[in-house]
């Protein structure tokens, strides 16, 4: 966790912290610092998760009670509007999940991405790696691939080389390098990325001055085919969060990819519209009212402190008419289903 994303989780925190009222007692506080301290990753993410949606409610408007700081709870929060109960529960997709078209995982991109991008520097002469790969990337291959992209850089400081092919086990990498020159400012480096055609790019350079830009110092970029449709593993999400919440009212179900997603219609691949299928999923669960899912922010620019995409999706009959989340949600008349899925082309019932 970066420090500008440790930011956004103070704010939640202190939010937390002054209107949890009775629910953050000493029992309760150490409950929170042995999940917030431990090794399990998973556990630390989905914390995170549920004290920034508790926040995100308060600004919403709902006033939610944050039951995750107890260890026994059906629910991880439950919400009221006008005295109203809304439980919530929270899910968390674990870094890697949120890639429908990348498969390597944000943890080894920046791993990866890093060491090369200091070994360039090392090298002393601006370069564009890219590393190509058939699969998925293991943590188990990164020192080879990194070994790999000196090797590439050291060649191809002069001219270039490449596409070099390597084979690691089942596994077959390209690999490139290409000198840079040149500088960039804030405003051109998405499309100085973009340029880069690869899934994930690092770029990096020094200042030049106070209004001079960067100076171009290295890209590296990892192109990674597809090979998983992440659809499945939401909806198994939501169908989990919506057999918790079989037993009592309508409420929400929380997911948040720990990468960064640029486009969540990427998740349903080549299928159904997202708002669509989201509608029958809600249609297929009577006791979800909807689906809230986000995402972390991508830092990779220069200046760049946008937030990671949120997208809510509420069944018009489940929530009041006044509900907060109605004015920032796709909002889908669950009667009307099946005539827009054979809108869009597709047979009903859909196959989702």
């Amino acid at each position: 966790m970066g420090p500008k994303r440790l930011i956004q989780f103070a704010v939640s925190l202190a939010v937390l912290d002054l209107l949890a009222g009775g629910y953050l007692d000493a029992a309760a506080r150490e409950h929170l610092r042995q999940r917030l301290q431990g090794s399990d990753d998973g556990n630390v993410l989905s914390v995170v998760h549920e004290i920034a949606t508790f926040a995100y409610l308060v600004r919403r408007g709902l006033n939610p009670e944050p039951l995750f700081l107890g260890k026994a709870s059906p629910d991880e929060i439950r919400a009221y509007w006008h005295g109203e109960l809304i439980p919530v529960q929270c899910k968390v997709k674990v870094s890697g999940a949120g890639r429908a078209q990348k498969t390597v995982s944000l943890a080894a991109f920046i791993s990866l991405a890093g060491m090369v991008a200091h070994d360039i520097k090392v090298l002393g002469q601006p370069m564009a790696i890219r590393i190509g790969s058939t699969g998925s990337i293991p943590h188990s291959d990164i020192e080879f691939l990194r070994e790999r992209a000196r090797e590439a850089g050291a060649r191809g400081r002069v001219r270039g080389v490449g596409p070099l092919l390597h084979r690691r086990g089942p596994r077959l990498y390209s690999m490139l390098a290409r000198p840079l020159h040149g500088s960039f400012s804030v405003d051109e480096a998405k499309a100085l990325v973009e340029s880069f055609g690869c899934h994930s790019t690092f770029l990096f350079g020094d200042p030049r001055g106070q209004s001079d830009g960067y100076r171009l110092d290295g890209l590296v970029g990892i192109d990674v085919e597809a090979s998983e449709n992440t659809w499945p593993t939401l909806h198994r999400s939501i169908n989990d969060a919506a057999r918790q919440l079989g037993e009592g009212p309508p409420g929400l179900v929380a997911v948040h990819y720990a990468d960064p997603v640029d486009d969540f219609d990427t998740i349903l691949p080549r299928q159904l519209p997202l708002p669509v299928a989201m509608a029958c999923v809600l249609a297929e669960h009577p006791h979800v009212a909807g689906v809230l899912i986000s995402a972390e922010p991508s830092y990779a620019l220069p200046g760049d402190m946008q937030p990671g995409e949120v997208r809510i999706f509420v069944a018009d009959e489940r929530v009041p008419l006044d509900f907060p989340l109605r004015t920032v949600a796709v909002t889908f008349p669950l009667d009307r289903i099946e005539a827009a899925v054979r809108q869009a082309g597709h047979l009903w019932p859909p196959s989702l």
